[in-house]
C-alpha cells in the first residue's frame, strides 16, 4: 500500500518517494540486510531540488522505525556529513565516517 503524503507518495517497497504530480523519483535509500542479523542503510539521496522538505527524513524513519523485517537487528551506516541526521535516529558514532544502531546490545 503507497503511502501518500503532501504532494508525494512512497513506492510500496518504501524505498523510492516519487513527486505525485510530475511522477518522478525524488528520493531513495538503499538498505542491504541479511534479515537476520544485521542492515546496512545507504545512499539515502535526495533530488538537490527537493532538498528541505523532509524526504530523507522520511526514508531514514521509515528504515529504523517501521520496516518490521529489520526490528533487532544491528544497523550500520556510513556517513561523511550527516551523522546529525543519522542520531536522531539512534545511531551513535563509532569512528569518524562509521554510525551504528544496535538494539541487541
Amino acid at each position: 500500500m503507497r503511502e501518500f503524503f503532501d504532494e508525494f507518495y512512497m513506492t510500496d517497497d518504501n524505498s523510492e518517494i516519487m513527486d505525485c504530480n510530475k511522477n518522478l523519483l525524488v528520493a531513495f535509500a538503499r538498505v542491504i540486510t541479511d534479515y537476520a542479523t544485521l542492515y546496512c542503510l545507504e545512499d539515502v539521496i535526495v533530488d538537490e531540488s527537493y532538498r528541505g522538505r523532509g524526504l530523507g527524513k522520511k526514508l531514514v524513519g521509515y528504515v529504523t522505525e517501521c520496516e518490521k523485517r529489520l526490528k533487532g537487528q544491528f544497523g550500520v551506516v556510513l556517513t561523511r556529513d550527516a551523522q546529525t541526521l543519522y542520531s536522531k535516529y539512534g545511531f551513535k558514532e563509532y569512528y569518524d565516517t562509521c554510525m551504528y544502531k544496535s538494539e541487541i546490545c
